[in-house]
């Protein structure tokens, strides 16, 4: 590659260039000389690169020997002279004061040292009285030699003050404490995490104790219980029996109740039992006088006003009320006897203010005859005008008859004893036959009774549950789809009514490798309610079943 182009200087005159492998571009080749006006001396400069005046650069200089030794004159150095250049002695050491180049390290300045300072190995010979001298590793390996006859002692110090005591951390990780196959103390407080158990068994077993005593265990129904003492009630409104209780400070319990009108069995003597509430969130009461008996009973029957003189309103309520007409009534503001005595003969009855003859005479002030029996023993008919509306009451040895046998008048056929033969017409009276049938419409099942169960059939399975129906009701089976994978001599499947027996089979067969749709003529109905719908398989079985129906 050619390096030099000819210039416009002249003829024959040359530049040296470099030409680039990239662009083909030439670059001339320039000497460093010293930039004196007029000077021609070149700046030296060899393989290893310029040559370079240390000494008029300011602050700390990194020099390193590549791949030798790096030669220094004692001439430029300011080291001791005669006696002092001799090698120090335990009893005539040397003193020294290392510098950053700006101040000494006299052991107050922390720091470390500058990395120009800092070799593989640093030597340091320390007299009688040394005086501190911080040391760093660098961020490398700091190595101290020692013998074991003459150990070296080291304190630590955090520059300000000497440390003695050396925390430990395990920095997120794990620390392992080796007693040396002794004994190992700790002073102070020790603070450990279990971790997580590996298993309940490897826990760590705890104690409840006051410092003299631990807390017991007990067996509740196969179940362990700490040993409780009720010191006190539960609840800061508990009340003890019988106590004093002063209004609006006195607490109390809130009082609870359970909805149940088919309770199984009741308390019996000294049981305590949740009490009964009504729909409306009531409490069902039973009456009791202040003795504890029950009242409001036939026995025991609920006064109201026994003893005072106001009117009580009394009515029969649509049943039958009897009046002791030897009582005085009061039928307002004035008392109206009705004196009907036992014996033979008639009286004058006064009811309310009207008189009544006894022989049946007109009413003072009204034109209708009301005649009145006197004689409660007597037979004689009394007639009675307008409507009567009478209940028949319970009926007796002589009940009322009605005719079942007649409809409208009409003698009802009998097609047996006892069952009544009906005949069917349409609106207009027709009797139904071939030439006039009658409509019927077929209504399916509603979708709430529907159901619909698909499994995935593998080898030996036995009564697997397909459909469970609602409780007391009874599956309907309408159809089955098999789709079948596998198949082969020992593919049986079998489909039953809850027990595989003959009797409650609905399918079993080998289908063959495909789509097997089973439709009954009819809906086939389970033997009970509750019933489940099953299967069974035999070897190499693999096929999807779908099955439907409706509960009934």
């Amino acid at each position: 590659m050619a390096d030099n182009v000819e210039i416009t200087a002249g003829v024959g005159t040359f530049a040296k260039t470099d030409q680039g492998a990239t662009t083909g571009a030439h670059m001339q080749v320039v000497k460093l000389a010293h930039s004196g006006d007029g000077a021609e001396t070149l700046i030296g400069a060899d393989s290893d690169g310029l040559d370079v005046d240390v000494t008029r650069v300011g602050g700390v200089v990194n020099v390193q020997a590549y791949g030798g030794t790096l030669a220094v004159s004692a001439a430029s150095l300011p080291l001791p002279t005669g006696a002092a250049a001799e090698h120090a002695t335990a009893a005539s050491p040397h003193a020294a004061r290392l510098s950053d180049g700006s101040a000494f390290y006299d052991g107050a300045k922390t720091g470390q040292l500058p990395t120009a300072l800092v070799s593989s190995r640093l030597d340091v010979n320390i007299g009688a009285s040394p005086a501190t001298v911080p040391v760093s590793d660098a961020s490398g390996s700091l190595t101290v030699d020692a013998v074991a006859t003459a150990p070296v002692a080291v304190r630590l110090s955090t520059g300000s003050a000497f440390i003695d005591t050396i925390p430990v951390s395990d920095a997120s990780g794990s620390l392992s404490v080796d007693d040396g196959s002794g004994s190992l103390t700790v002073d102070g407080g020790v603070t450990a995490a279990q971790g997580t158990a590996a298993a309940v068994s490897s826990g760590w077993p705890v104690k409840i104790t006051d410092g003299t005593d631990t807390v017991g265990i007990s067996t509740v129904s196969a179940t362990k219980a700490l040993k409780v003492d009720v010191v006190q009630a539960v609840g800061s409104s508990a009340q003890t029996d019988k106590a004093g209780f002063t209004e609006g400070s006195g607490k109390f319990e809130v009082v609870g109740g359970v909805l149940n009108d088919t309770i199984s069995s009741d308390p019996t003597e000294d049981q305590a039992a949740a009490v009964r509430i009504t729909a409306k969130r009531s409490l069902h009461v039973n009456l009791r006088a202040a003795a504890g008996t029950e009242i409001g009973s036939s026995g025991a029957p609920i006064r109201t006003d026994p003893t005072g003189t106001t009117a009580q309103p009394v009515t029969d309520n649509g049943g039958s009320l009897t009046v002791d007409m030897a009582a005085t009534t009061n039928a307002g503001a004035t008392a109206k006897t009705a004196d009907l005595d036992t014996g033979a003969g008639t009286d004058t009855v006064t009811l309310f203010g009207i008189a009544i003859p006894g022989s049946g005479g007109a009413v003072a002030g009204g034109t209708a005859a009301v005649p009145v029996r006197t004689d409660p023993t007597g037979t004689t008919t009394q007639p009675v005008s307008g409507t009567v509306t009478a209940n028949q009451g319970t009926a007796n040895s002589t009940p009322w008859n009605e005719n079942l046998k007649q409809v409208n008048g009409t003698t009802v056929v009998e097609a047996s004893a006892g069952v009544q033969k009906v005949g069917v017409v349409d609106e207009a009276g027709a009797a139904f036959s071939h030439s006039n049938p009658l409509p019927v419409s077929l209504v399916p099942q509603s979708e709430g009774a529907q159901w619909r169960a698909a499994n995935t059939l593998g080898a030996s399975e036995t009564a697997v549950e397909i459909k469970t129906p609602t409780g007391g009701k009874v599956l309907m089976v309408c159809g089955l789809v098999l789709t079948v994978t596998t198949t082969g001599s020992s593919a049986v499947i079998k489909i039953f009514d809850n027990q595989n027996a003959a009797a409650n089979m609905l399918y079993q067969g080998q289908p063959p490798v495909g789509v097997t749709s089973i439709q009954f003529a009819t809906p086939q109905k389970l033997s009970a309610a509750n019933n489940v719908l099953r299967y069974s398989t035999g070897t190499n079985v693999a096929a999807d079943l779908t099955a439907y129906g409706y509960e009934a």
